[in-house]
């Protein structure tokens, strides 16, 4: 399936999940990303630690912050924050052929193509592309990257995988729906009139998945 700017007459909306459910998920999942950030370092840090063997992967906790390291800290995080979005807006305008748009809030940013309906496994690439090539990028610089820089990478790949729960959440979600769907940016879902009310192997945790946003949200 191609994106388009036209939805095909066969689709509907699937109104089981609503623009507002989505943006109250998104909210929750960016509260995760905060909740598992030390979890992530720590995992960063320990695989730091097997790619340089010289890296001290021991973390001791100093409440006595410094101001360059919280500046440092700062610029690292929106620089991820800004390469994240880009790498968002140039999978997807690899598939549309049309820039999209970024729209940055008080701690996130998003990537909007309003007056597109994007195909399934497009935005399924999008979501996660983020992920999973900084994190690529990231591990094997750390085999070549000084000390100092090691650390601000490993910081680094912490920002990028916390920030990416609701991407990767999302895409679970995405998942279950068939290949034939179209999604936009802003949370809607359309479906293929023929699959719409069908229990298929698509659909085996579907019922489950929206009992718990349903809750949730």
């Amino acid at each position: 399936m191609k994106s388009s700017k036209n939805l095909p007459t066969t689709h509907v909306r699937y109104d089981k999940f609503g623009v507002n459910q989505y943006k109250n998920m998104a909210k929750i999942f960016l509260r995760l990303g905060f909740l598992l950030a030390l979890p992530y370092y720590l995992l960063f840090n320990w695989l730091s630690g097997i790619i340089r063997p010289s890296f001290e992967t021991v973390v001791v906790f100093n409440p006595a912050f410094r101001f360059t390291n919280i500046f440092t800290m700062l610029i690292v995080t929106v620089v991820v924050i800004i390469i994240h979005e880009w790498i968002h807006v140039l999978s997807l305008w690899f598939f549309i052929g049309e820039r999209p748009n970024i729209e940055f809030g008080l701690v996130s940013a998003h990537v909007n193509a309003p007056s597109w309906f994007l195909a399934r496994n497009p935005m399924l690439f999008s979501n996660i592309a983020p992920l999973v090539l900084l994190t690529a990028i990231g591990l094997i610089l750390q085999r070549f990257m000084p000390r100092m820089l090691i650390e601000v990478i490993t910081f680094g790949l912490t920002v990028n995988a916390a920030g990416s729960i609701p991407d990767l959440m999302s895409s679970l979600f995405i998942s279950l729906f068939p290949e034939s769907t179209f999604l936009t940016t802003n949370g809607r879902i359309y479906m293929d009139k023929d699959h719409l009310g069908k229990i298929s192997s698509h659909w085996k945790y579907q019922s489950i998945v929206e009992r718990i946003i349903s809750i949730l949200s």
